[in-house]
């Protein structure tokens, strides 16, 4: 694997990648682009992204307000056309030449969790609601967006899932919300009521799909329980919204790395935990469904507290858990798991499988190891196939994607640097 870029020191995201294997990254004040063929290029960036004071975009306020790292910094490019790319700053950012030239487009809002494309649209979750973009009748993203918030009792998404005209989100303060009516010109959006997960924020959840079916979504909630959610919801059907379970336990599933044992692991002191990592804690990839048409089996970082307390420390253990069929089963209420992998006190920290060979699932763990295992249905065997070349002793990895055009092509990130591999 190959270095191809040193970070800023600021918050990094990666795009899912075109169709032809070309991607696009977010660190911080800067853009770069990576081609099919693993080639690496900045991207020029509009001379107006600066807010007034001369705060950037880079976090919230500025790169060590220590608040709100995370929710600046969605990037996304056309998964049809790789020339298409927007990313979030204080406003959309849109560009339709490959980053030379770029337009300040639809609502401006500083906090923009996510950008979306549901086939030609693109959506933004923001705390301004959920927000489509508009495009002209030569198909280019111009001003003026349009609110899809009918129904919403809070304005602010962290994160959504979307599946068709199916959309499941997570808001602050007011819990699940969801619709079956996307694609309206006013989506209904319903509550998860009744559920105990109503009233809470839910800005650490992560909203993953169900790639088989666009009526389901599971959430890992907080770092304490997995959830399967079945659309639409009723309080009345006991399997609509049922907590998975490992063994007695709930499952626990690993979502982020809390600050101060992170920074303990590290050797940085506790006062300097939230400006060393500046919100930058946030494993990406923790769960992941079989794409198979025929396999069902999902995996998930999962991890087991030593001491039952909330944090996540040296001491624990983590696991890669593994669920067949059960979890598509209806009439199951408790789903069951089993130990996939045990990788005694490091973190996975992102699973995805191959689009292209059945079974076959790749590892990344918080270190840099790279694990694989060709036949997941049928073996616990995860071969240690590589070492990311960490530039740095504190470096702590976040997200694992493989090109769903070309295998060999495989792009991880930490909270510094870049990484990619073409073999």
């Amino acid at each position: 694997m190959v270095s191809n870029r040193g970070s800023s020191g600021a918050m990094i995201k990666i795009a899912q990648p075109a169709s032809d294997g070309s991607t696009v990254i977010k660190d911080g004040k800067q853009l770069f682009a990576i081609d099919g063929d693993g080639e690496f290029r900045s991207l020029n960036t509009p001379p107006d992204r600066i807010t007034s004071g001369g705060n950037s975009d880079v976090g919230y306020r500025n790169i060590f307000g220590g608040r709100r790292g995370d929710w600046n910094h969605a990037v996304a490019i056309s998964p049809t056309n790789s020339g298409e790319i927007i990313f979030g700053s204080f406003r959309p950012f849109y560009s339709k030449d490959n980053g030379t030239a770029w337009v300040g487009v639809g609502f401006g809002h500083e906090d923009l969790h996510d950008i979306v494309y549901v086939n030609n649209d693109v959506l933004t979750a923001t705390d301004g609601g959920v927000v489509m973009l508009n495009r002209n009748s030569n198909g280019d993203i111009v001003e003026g967006h349009q609110f899809l918030n009918n129904g919403l009792n809070t304005f602010q998404f962290y994160r959504m899932a979307v599946n068709g005209n199916t959309a499941v989100g997570n808001t602050d303060q007011n819990g699940i919300k969801y619709t079956q009516s996307l694609n309206d010109a006013e989506p209904v959006w319903e509550d998860v009521y009744d559920s105990g997960y109503g009233d809470n924020s839910l800005e650490n959840d992560f909203i993953h799909k169900d790639i088989k079916n666009p009526e389901r979504t599971f959430v890992a909630y907080r770092d304490l329980s997995l959830l399967r959610l079945n659309i639409p919801y009723s309080p009345d059907r006991n399997n609509d919204l049922i907590e998975h379970h490992d063994s007695i336990l709930p499952l626990r599933p690993f979502t982020r790395f809390i600050d101060n044992a992170s920074c303990v692991k590290k050797g940085i002191s506790y006062n300097n935990c939230n400006q060393y990592y500046n919100g930058l804690n946030y494993a990406l990839g923790t769960l992941a469904q079989d794409p198979s048409e025929k396999l069902n089996t999902m995996l998930l970082s999962a991890y087991r507290s030593r001491d039952n307390a909330r944090s996540i420390n040296e001491q624990d253990d983590f696991f890669i858990k593994k669920s067949m069929n059960s979890h598509l089963d209806p009439t199951q209420q408790k789903p069951t798991w089993t130990i996939s992998h045990t990788n005694g006190n490091i973190p996975i920290i992102s699973i995805t499988y191959s689009p292209d060979e059945k079974g076959k699932a790749y590892v990344l763990d918080e270190s840099g190891k790279f694990l694989v295992n060709s036949d997941v249905d049928n073996t616990n065997n995860w071969d240690i196939k590589g070492q990311i070349p960490l530039k740095a002793n504190d470096e702590t990895m976040r997200q694992l994607i493989v090109d769903q055009n070309n295998t060999s092509n495989l792009f991880s990130i930490s909270h510094r640097h870049i990484y990619c591999s073409t073999n």
